[in-house]
């Protein structure tokens, strides 16, 4: 919100925290008939809406740590690490689709014969740099 009486130019600034990873596990979920979850320093990972059909094979990746829920657990995974093992022994990246901040969803575009495991990098460790920022001289529309 900018006041109508607001002097202008206008000036704005912050800052932008990026995070840089600095270490990663690995993940690997199986995906038998029970339970398709696994554990990793506090945080829980499952898989959900798990299908494979002739449209391809989908599948949701759900995580939560301890009783935070809803929280942004975007920068943690690497979106391009995500792999399914098949049952010919060979393993096949599957794309990001979207999600929400702890829900996260894949497809391949083809079914995968007897999909048996997930597996994906998960980013452990961060340096976080925070780079400050000014924009000058902005004036607003007429």
């Amino acid at each position: 919100f900018v006041p109508l009486d607001a002097p202008l130019p206008l000036q704005i600034s912050g800052t932008v925290d990026m995070p840089f990873v600095l270490e990663d596990r690995e993940v690997a979920i199986l995906l038998g008939e029970s339970e398709r979850k696994a554990s990793l320093e506090g945080f829980d990972f499952e898989v959900q809406e798990y299908s494979n059909s002739e449209a391809g094979m989908t599948f949701s990746l759900h995580v939560q740590k301890g009783k935070d829920i809803g929280e942004n657990y975007a920068a943690h995974l690497n979106r391009g690490s995500v792999e399914v093992l098949t049952g010919a022994g060979s393993w096949v990246k599957v794309a990001w689709t979207g999600g929400s901040p702890s829900l996260f969803a894949f497809r391949a575009n083809r079914p995968l014969e007897s999909p048996s495991k997930i597996r994906f990098r998960w980013n452990t460790k961060f340096h976080r740099v925070q780079f400050p920022w000014t924009l000058e001289g902005i004036r607003l529309p007429e």
